[in-house]
């Protein structure tokens, strides 16, 4: 568990640097560079819910 926790809280760490970091300057770089990251994000997460309900919800589901 460690591990995932590490990542986890990595992603977190660089996250809330590029967003409450004072020196940045709204360019449209930043803007670009900030919407794709939400994309990877987002289907990442919603990897993430697939994968929890095919090995985890789906049997429990199937269980009862």
């Amino acid at each position: 568990m460690n591990k995932f926790q590490s990542i986890f809280n990595e992603i977190n760490k660089y996250i809330k640097y590029m967003i409450y970091d004072e020196y940045i300057i709204f360019s449209n770089n930043y803007v670009m560079c900030m919407n794709e990251i939400l994309r990877v994000l987002t289907n990442t997460l919603s990897k993430i819910q697939n994968i929890y309900f095919k090995y985890i919800l789906d049997p429990k589901i199937r269980a009862t």
